[in-house]
């Protein structure tokens, strides 16, 4: 299956013509301030990345945006190196100022079928709302909307040409229309 999966991105992006680097607009990207401050997060939170490139911009014009292997990286070694630290997880938000509000409503945060999901939108909702002293703020600051396909349009979603994977995703936003 994996090797199925590994082919068809190939095949993908071949089509696409998404395997060509755009070195010009990946060095503007890494130049912007919150590619800047990004790195600076990682690094002075201890992430280790050496055998990666971030930004990068793939594509004759550029238009998709995400990572390169600096080098050839060989099976089961480690490319990214994430400290626990700065992982948002349900620990974090067990621990973070908001759980006395999670231990009031526990009939969405504890018996609810999406309980832990809740809890971490929850979390980064007020992390969120914090801004520049959110901890995560540099994160936040570089994550994309688009990255979730939850938030995909239908024009979008179209692209997508495993049927199986259109319907996973139509249903999760069908649900999470109707819960919010």
């Amino acid at each position: 299956m994996v090797e199925y999966i590994v082919n068809e991105l190939n095949r993908r992006l071949e089509i696409e013509d998404m395997k060509i680097i755009n070195w010009e607009k990946t060095r503007e990207l890494q130049a912007l301030p919150k590619y800047v401050n990004f790195h600076k997060w990682l690094k002075e939170h201890g992430v280790i990345y050496d055998s990666i490139e971030y930004p990068v911009a793939f594509g004759k014009n550029g238009d998709l945006i995400g990572i390169a292997a600096r080098r050839a990286i060989g099976p089961e070694e480690a490319y990214l190196y994430v400290p626990n630290k700065i992982i948002i997880n349900d620990d974090k938000v067990m621990e973070s100022d908001i759980a006395f509000i999670i231990h009031r409503h526990k009939d969405v945060f504890d018996e609810h079928a999406d309980s832990e999901y809740l809890r971490l939108i929850f979390f980064i909702t007020y992390e969120l709302c914090k801004g520049e002293k959110s901890m995560w703020y540099p994160y936040f600051g570089i994550a994309e909307r688009s990255d979730l396909p939850a938030f995909w349009d239908e024009k979008e979603l179209e692209v997508l040409e495993d049927e199986l994977l259109k319907a996973e995703i139509m249903e999760y936003k069908e649900e999470y229309e109707a819960e919010y």
